[in-house]
């Protein structure tokens, strides 16, 4: 659930940064993509804790290909080359993602535990 949330907050404020900033769609769009690939990495990373050679060398190779299929088949999945301006701005995005991610990873377990202590009582 933290990571579907995450996606969606994602999105939202990848369009609010393209209203303010100006970005195409076409930019907007592969912002998106790479935005939800992040939280899915994160999402993976967590459920390959502890690390090992094989849930690491997993996790690594899993990044790989992505960065294989978005620069040899940008094509086919209509991701556009972004500008630097627009590389910055998703750097900063995925950093909040990231951390939105962790914020999300802590809070609803937290507030679940909770509730059912409520309804218990």
């Amino acid at each position: 659930m933290p990571a579907g949330i995450t996606v969606v907050f994602a999105v939202i404020l990848t369009l609010i940064f393209s209203g303010v900033f100006n970005i195409d769609f076409e930019s907007y769009s592969t912002m998106c993509t790479l935005l939800t690939a992040t939280t899915g990495f994160t999402l993976l990373y967590k459920l390959c804790k502890p690390l090992n050679k094989v849930k690491g060398t997993l996790w690594f190779c899993m990044i790989l290909l992505f960065i294989v299929e978005i620069t040899l088949l940008k094509d086919l999945f209509y991701i556009q080359i972004l500008s630097t301006r627009n590389i910055i701005l998703f750097v900063a995005e995925a950093l909040i993602v990231i951390g939105i991610y962790v914020l999300l990873d802590f809070l609803i377990p937290y507030i679940l535990r909770k509730r059912e202590k409520i309804n218990d009582n």
